[in-house]
């Protein structure tokens, strides 16, 4: 996933969640680096659980109340905000705290870690999994390519009983077409309600990618959009997102009214800012 990518993904004013496994924590703490990076107030947190070591490095701010802790307004920064910590474990916020900051300021971003994974590429959830807000702009699927070729075992697997459960007798072996099995069977049904990506991580460990990108292209006619990347590579090698535009007119000094109407607000947002809100969800 390179710079460009996460550029044209992102936007200022959007709550963006991650599920699945295979690198989610890896691809927050990325795309916050090149959205400070950018300018942007950063706000990374999680309706389950972060790994305390994975963030010794970085900003942490314990708060009660999630939208409590967002007040300031500090462009160019990252800060994990949690709600306390147990057992080597960051513990995040309930999706209804999570969904109480609907009007995000157009200068902020936040990633939201939507369930975990224990570490592992491929994961077919629980029932009470994921927990996603509804107020999320998109929704982020993760697969770990490193399992192509290994037989589907606990040691690979987060549920392995439910990734089998959508396979055909005597499947034991990750494949390009388990892959596309558990996308239709799984995350396609959880996920409907959501404008979601796949993404198809560590692809830099494979030699053959074709039967990856052949899933893709067939996803692509089921419209479901999708991503082959390396977040250690930082390199993009497939992607059938359709590319949106949108032109938002803006224009006009409001001289009668005495200050731009671009400028003036509703319900503490100005109408630019939820203009740009409105579409940033259609355009990539």
């Amino acid at each position: 996933m390179d710079k460009s990518y996460i550029l044209a993904n992102f936007k200022g004013g959007c709550l963006y969640s991650f599920v699945g496994g295979g690198g989610k924590t890896s691809i927050i703490k990325s795309v916050a680096e090149i959205l400070s990076a950018q300018g942007y107030q950063v706000i990374i947190s999680t309706t389950t659980k972060l790994g305390i070591e994975e963030f010794k490095d970085s900003r942490v701010m314990v708060n009660p109340k999630f939208k409590g802790s967002l007040q300031k307004k500090e462009p160019g920064t990252i800060n994990v905000i949690v709600k306390g910590s147990a057992k080597e474990k960051y513990l995040g916020f309930s999706q209804e705290e999570i969904e109480e900051y609907s009007n995000i300021p157009i200068h902020q971003v936040v990633l939201i870690e939507a369930d975990g994974s224990r570490r592992k590429p491929f994961k077919v959830p629980y029932q009470h999994e994921p927990v996603i807000p509804a107020n999320s702009t998109r929704v982020f699927l993760v697969m770990g390519a490193k399992v192509l070729g290994e037989k589907i075992t606990e040691d690979n697997t987060y549920n392995n009983e439910g990734v089998s459960s959508f396979l055909s007798p005597g499947e034991l072996v990750y494949t390009p077409e388990v892959f596309r099995k558990i996308v239709e069977g799984c995350w396609q049904k959880l996920l409907k309600k959501y404008n979601w990506t796949l993404l198809i991580n560590q692809v830099d460990l494979l030699e053959e990618k074709v039967g990856l990108i052949n899933v893709l292209e067939y996803l692509k006619t089921q419209k479901i959009p999708g991503t082959l990347f390396s977040v250690y590579q930082k390199k993009v090698y497939h992607d059938t997102s359709i590319k949106i535009g949108c032109l938002i007119l803006a224009a006009g000094e409001g001289k009668r009214m005495g200050l731009p109407k671009q400028l003036l607000k509703y319900q503490e947002e100005f109408f630019l800012s939820a203009t740009i809100k409105k579409f940033a969800p259609f355009v990539q």
